[in-house]
């Protein structure tokens, strides 16, 4: 062990650009307006991206290959909001400070519209549908029951029995998921998403970090564009 090895962190190609997205403070809404033109005049902003800019490529949200069977309804950015923290625009930028005040600069109007928040409510008759294609409701699958052996009779034998309800929150999306996967499924997953032709795509890989920075062009910057991740993005207050 030389601690010579390098991360995803500590590559930086010349001009490279620094990604942040602005995230929805709302559970449901559409989007009526979404001005940047604040955030595009800032120093040092390359680009900064809206659903009005996006490929209208949809997605499944997630880049697992069980996926394939989910509700195909989602694009890489939306006129709709379906979760609180949704992303709703782009900024590439000269560094990550830049990139993170331009995000302030956004303003966003949004239609508030009726929101669920429990499962049982997401499948209640005649709930807000969040998602508005699928199985029916707000089902992004068909509903999958897996039983094994037989539990009335494990209860019976049991010495101790816990009942409740337990939660968890998923892990990993869109973009971010594909970014993660090496190999092929990643790579058609992203090059599908930003409208690119497969030359245009390139990436490294490198120990502790997945894939990155990832040079994506879609930007329209035509220039290497650099991701990190942090868990306080995928964590939201309850």
């Amino acid at each position: 062990m030389t601690g010579a090895g390098s991360y995803v962190s500590d590559l930086k190609p010349v001009g490279m650009l620094y990604g942040k997205i602005k995230r929805a403070d709302v559970a449901h809404a559409r989007i009526r307006r979404i001005d940047v033109s604040k955030a595009l005049a800032y120093p040092g902003v390359k680009a900064v991206l809206t659903h009005e800019d996006v490929p209208r490529v949809l997605h499944y949200g997630s880049p697992h290959p069980r996926s394939a069977s989910c509700t195909k309804d989602q694009f890489i950015l939306d006129n709709k909001v379906r979760f609180i923290g949704e992303g709703v625009a782009a900024v590439a930028a000269i560094s990550e400070e830049i990139a993170d005040e331009a995000l302030d600069l956004i303003e966003v109007d949004y239609e508030e519209l009726p929101a669920v928040f429990t499962p049982e409510e997401a499948i209640r008759p005649g709930a807000p549908l969040i998602h508005d294609v699928g199985p029916g409701g707000n089902l992004v699958l068909e509903p999958v029951r897996v039983e094994r052996g037989d539990v009335e009779k494990g209860f019976a034998e049991a010495d101790f029995v816990l009942e409740g309800e337990f939660f968890r929150r998923p892990a990993g999306s869109g973009l971010y998921g594909a970014q993660r996967l090496p190999g092929r499924l990643g790579r058609v997953k992203q090059v599908d998403l930003l409208d690119l032709h497969p030359d245009r795509l390139h990436g490294s890989w490198h120990p502790g970090r997945g894939v990155g920075p990832a040079r994506q062009q879609g930007a329209g910057t035509g220039r290497p564009y650099g991701r990190r991740f942090r868990r306080q993005a995928g964590l939201l207050p309850a």
